[in-house]
């Protein structure tokens, strides 16, 4: 159909269907969405909507940027402003002439192009882009005559980035930073599209900005003898939040969300902070040897180990005398995202091998029992520890378990001389891992962690 309009009372009414949607996808758009969220010299307030409708208007070059909520059609926020803080009359007469026209502009669910229309006699026909924003697109964003000369507005990765960043703003309940927009905006895309590098990149630089503000704590692990009884095994290295002591779920859904180099960054951040932190806290209890030091143990994914960054710091910390080979003990977690990255069990094991003969690491199975960890990978890896939930350590079967993975040990584990550790994986582990690919930590049991990295190495017995 032809969307071209001359004057609004001449024109038939218009529904949804009949408009013009947004178009498809193609990478050479960075440049307008870098502009759009680059807000680096504004005020970033998500309580502020008409200072959110003045920034689109800037970036997008429009004549008006204006929201309404969607099933009421009233009028929100404006980047027109009267003196007294009003909405202009000219966005409300624009308004008017949209509504008339298309009789059910609360049914867009996608961003679509109004028809051009004169409002104003005199003035040249201007186009109207309708963005449905919100976390249940209960607002319309309207965007009134932008300069789209180059058609950046008509791709959806565009319109894409422009719904993210207007759901920032209608959205966030707080205050928030321009890194933060950019963060949500990119995070929103990735979902959507194949992301070009350049913006991959820049969400890679933000991340590892991120990852200053995680710690790490400890908590007790518990081993398993052969008749059932248990004593503390070891320590576990849980991810943090510096400020507030609780579990960065949203850092870890975005490195399970961007891939292989995002949860490299941050298991090793994780392997950094745990060996230092804890040679600390050895050293806060005058454990000055490495023979009166029990194992810690530290969570990686294959893909992460396998990383040439990865194996330098193991070797570094070692050399360093930050922890000793035999006291470290690297869990592999069995996330499906390892065999995404076309690691093979061989691969991988010929990898923890040279890592065992080299530096003397040993190594644990996480969740052993639970289907992610099976016996294949248990007689691929010939782990040192196997981790098992405490439910079945302490129940009724927990002798006939024991038993099984001695037998299991002994026809696989042809490395050592030393009997299979069998550890209970920590209390809270299973709860968390049911919302998130990662780890978390308990307030129990946990040794206390200090923040500074001491510079004095733990001397070796």
């Amino acid at each position: 159909m032809d969307n071209e309009h001359s004057q609004p009372g001449d024109d038939a009414a218009l529904c949804i269907a009949d408009l013009l949607p947004v178009a498809g996808l193609t990478d050479k758009y960075d440049d307008k969405i870098f502009a759009l969220v680059n807000v680096a010299a504004t005020t970033t307030d998500a309580n502020d909507l008409h200072h959110c409708c003045a920034h689109l208007r800037r970036v997008l070059d429009a004549d008006t940027v204006y929201l309404c909520d969607k099933s009421s059609l009233q009028l929100i926020a404006s980047s027109s402003l009267d003196s007294d803080g009003t909405i202009h009359p000219d966005t409300v007469d624009i308004h008017h002439t949209i509504t008339n026209i298309v009789t059910d502009l609360h049914r867009a669910t996608a961003p679509v192009w109004l028809p051009k229309l004169r409002v104003f006699p005199g003035v040249h026909k201007m186009s109207f882009l309708a963005v449905p924003v919100g976390a249940k697109l209960e607002t319309l964003a309207i965007i009134v005559d932008p300069d789209d000369s180059d058609g950046h507005l008509d791709t959806l990765y565009v319109t894409d980035a422009l719904t993210a960043i207007c759901n920032v703003y209608t959205c966030q309940p707080v205050e928030i930073t321009p890194e933060q927009v950019e963060e949500e905006v990119f995070d929103e895309l990735v979902c959507r599209h194949p992301v070009s590098p350049r913006i991959e990149q820049r969400r890679f630089d933000l991340f590892n900005r991120s990852l200053i503000g995680i710690t790490v704590q400890f908590e007790n692990v518990l081993e398993f003898n052969g008749t059932g009884d248990s004593e503390i095994w070891g320590s576990e290295a849980f991810a943090r939040c510096t400020q507030r002591s609780e579990f960065p779920t949203a850092l870890y859904q975005v490195a399970e969300q961007w891939g292989d180099k995002f949860r490299a960054a941050l298991d090793l951040h994780v392997l950094r902070e745990a060996a230092y932190r804890y040679k600390s806290v050895c050293e806060s209890q005058y454990l000055t040897r490495f023979a009166d030091i029990k194992p810690l143990c530290v969570a990686v994914r294959p893909h992460s180990l396998c990383q040439p960054a990865y194996v330098e710091l193991l070797h570094e910390l070692i050399e360093r005398v930050v922890i000793n080979g035999p006291t470290l003990v690297l869990e592999l977690t069995g996330d499906s995202a390892d065999q995404s990255a076309g690691l093979s069990q061989s691969e991988l094991h010929a990898h923890v091998n040279s890592l065992r003969d080299t530096l003397g690491i040993q190594f644990a199975l996480d969740e052993f029992g639970t289907g992610r960890a099976s016996l294949q990978r248990f007689f691929s890896l010939e782990p040192e520890v196997v981790k098992m939930a405490q439910s079945i350590l302490t129940g009724q079967s927990r002798h006939m378990a024991l038993e099984l993975l001695q037998h299991f040990s002994q026809l696989s584990h042809t490395r050592s001389e030393h009997s299979l550790g069998v550890v209970a994986e920590p209390t809270e582990r299973a709860a968390n891992e049911s919302r998130l690919a990662g780890p978390t930590a308990s307030n129990d049991a946990r040794l206390d962690s200090t923040p500074a990295r001491p510079d004095e190495p733990v001397e070796p017995a």
